[in-house]
């Protein structure tokens, strides 16, 4: 071959690529066995009309012979090129392949050469590509076995390739349709068919791959669009079932557990916002505010959160934690409407406690708050309607209290409130003008003003006509009691004195208001002044006591002095003259707390500890 490729140089440029392929050839045909010349079986793979398939054939040969051309290194050849090309065995090879660009290759000792079927037809002086070269293949062989009834030899077109085989296999040809087609069922199929195989193992791990690519790619678009604040939860589970089903497929598949980690990774800050809903939600019904929301918004998003992943310990938990909350809501009104339904309408209100807070938010809650409010609230009406103020004002309150924002609650209220408030002044008012009259019956005018006068302003007002009326003989009455009050208790030697002289000033001092005498006047200031001479000397007396022991009730009776003294100035001087003492001695500078440690002051040891 050496010497014909040196010749062929001599000759004509154009027999130059033989020596492109000297070396390989020379390699293959070393490679060739002893029995390099025996028709090999094979399995061939296409894809049929109803997807991938294989026909096993053997004494298989390429345009009816056994051999290929080497057609390495050559983009386009003609007739003489082509007829230089060495020759190659399909005995020894592992495969033949028509690729996507339409070249053929044979795979011998895990090498892959480009080849040519032998019987290529030229046009006159033309060139053809190894594709165009490889149009020209056809199969031949004896028909085994197919997965597809009669399907026949295919014709050699892109995609399909030729596995050699010593015999026919066809579990290999399964396993290999199976892996060409790489689909759940295909591999499904082939595990039921071949649960023992020896390929069992080869299977799982390209059926657990083919769901691993799908999981990979989901989660890669998950992270794309949560980078850009768009989060889709579908992504995320179709990232967790395709990982899962990878798991499945091939037990222990390590990408399927590290994809598992990172999704979780994913899920904690969405849950922790769920947790904080939760945190939402109690701290609202610890409040008694609205709140429920939140609740319902966390249930709903870690439903979808464990649809991704359902065995997550962190999402179990936290499952656990609101259905627990919704637990004790539901239980709550369920209590609270069977409550409702036998008529105990605060006893209903009273079950759902803090929950009734919730009752703008929840139809069931508002139907039992409605129900006890419109129940108080009728009945007020009905009281209000018997002019009964006290109860309607009962009521209207409950009701109210119920309903805090309620406007004609609030309104109702009020209007109980003021219309039992001017009942009550009346009755009042009433009864005072009757007690009035008896005590004037019996000349008791003293009494018979006293009763109208000491009513609170409000009443006092429904009665102004009547204490005109006995006003005249008040001032009288009270003038000639003042006298012999003052006769009784004049001069102040004790406190029945002073009592006495105390009543006789504040008669004297209502009879000056309602008279406006002169005279009247100047007698209640003679007895003031009386009291307020008294008050000056008690104080004296008390002030002037030793190391001013004295000085706070002292001071006490200055202010009583300043109370009745018509002219101010002397008790002003007093108090001047004795205020360092009173600071000194009277008010409270240290304050000094004991306590015992016994816890009773007649156990042992309380006067020494003290």
């Amino acid at each position: 071959m050496l010497r014909l490729c040196g010749e062929r140089l001599k000759d004509s440029p154009v027999a130059r690529p033989c020596c492109w392929f000297l070396a390989p050839a020379i390699l293959l045909a070393a490679a060739i066995p002893a029995s390099a010349k025996d028709t090999p079986a094979a399995i061939v793979l296409f894809d049929g009309a109803k997807g991938p398939a294989y026909i096993q054939i053997t004494a298989m040969t390429v345009n009816g012979k056994t051999d290929l051309r080497v057609c390495d290194g050559a983009p386009k050849f003609d007739k003489r090129t082509y007829d230089a090309f060495p020759h190659i065995q399909l005995a020894g090879a592992t495969s033949l392949e028509r690729g996507s660009n339409g070249v053929l290759t044979l795979t011998v000792n895990s090498s892959p050469v480009c080849v040519v079927p032998n019987g290529v037809k030229f046009e006159r002086n033309a060139e053809m590509t190894a594709a165009e070269a490889a149009g020209q293949t056809v199969l031949q062989g004896t028909p085994v076995s197919a997965s597809d009834p009669d399907p026949g030899i295919p014709a050699f077109k892109r995609g399909v390739q030729v596995v050699f085989v010593l015999a026919a296999d066809s579990e290999l040809a399964d396993f290999l349709r199976a892996r060409r087609a790489n689909t759940d069922k295909d591999w499904q199929e082939f595990l039921g068919r071949y649960p023992s195989s020896t390929r069992a193992a080869d299977a799982r791990n390209s059926w657990a791959e083919l769901h691993q690519r799908a999981a990979d790619a989901a989660f890669a678009q998950y992270q794309k669009l949560s980078a850009a604040h768009k989060p889709d939860l579908a992504l995320l589970k179709q990232a967790s079932k395709e990982a899962q089903a990878a798991n499945q497929a091939a037990s222990g598949y390590r990408p399927a557990f590290k994809l598992m980690e990172s999704i979780s990774h994913e899920l904690d800050p969405l849950l922790e916002q769920d947790r904080a809903r939760l945190q939402s939600y109690q701290k609202a019904l610890q409040d008694h505010t609205p709140g429920l929301p939140p609740l319902l918004a966390a249930r709903q998003h870690v439903e979808q959160l464990l649809e991704v992943r359902p065995e997550y310990a962190a999402l179990v938990n936290l499952r656990r934690e609101i259905a627990a909350e919704e637990k004790k809501l539901e239980t709550a009104v369920a209590n609270a409407e069977s409550l409702q339904a036998s008529g105990r309408y605060d006893d209903a209100f009273a079950s759902l406690g803090a929950y009734s807070a919730f009752a703008a938010e929840a139809p069931r809650i508002e139907a039992v708050v409605n129900a006890a409010y419109r129940h108080h609230f009728s009945r007020g009406q009905g009281l209000a309607a018997q002019r009964d103020w006290e109860g309607a004002t009962a009521e209207f309150r409950k009701a109210a209290e119920i309903r805090g924002n309620s406007q004609e609650a609030t309104s109702a209220l009020s209007n109980a409130l003021a219309q039992g408030t001017a009942a009550h002044n009346q009755q009042a008012a009433d009864r005072a003008v009757s007690q009035s009259k008896d005590y004037a019956a019996r000349k008791d005018f003293i009494e018979a003003y006293s009763v109208l006068a000491d009513l609170p302003e409000a009443q006092r007002a429904l009665v102004k006509d009547q204490v005109a009326v006995v006003s005249r003989d008040y001032v009288t009455a009270a003038s000639r009691r003042a006298l012999k009050l003052q006769e009784i208790h004049i001069p102040i030697k004790g406190r029945a004195d002073e009592d006495g002289v105390r009543e006789a000033y504040q008669l004297l001092d209502r009879a000056s208001s309602l008279s406006g005498d002169p005279a009247m006047t100047l007698k209640r200031d003679f007895l003031s002044s009386k009291i307020s001479a008294y008050y000056m000397e008690q104080a004296k007396r008390y002030l002037d006591k030793p190391s001013g022991s004295g000085a706070g009730v002292g001071w006490l009776y200055l202010k009583e002095a300043q109370r009745y003294a018509i002219t101010l100035n002397s008790v002003k001087d007093q108090m001047a003259r004795y205020a360092s003492l009173y600071q000194r001695r009277a008010r409270l500078s240290v304050g000094i707390v004991l306590r015992d440690q016994t816890s009773r002051r007649n156990s042992a040891g309380f006067a020494d500890q003290l």
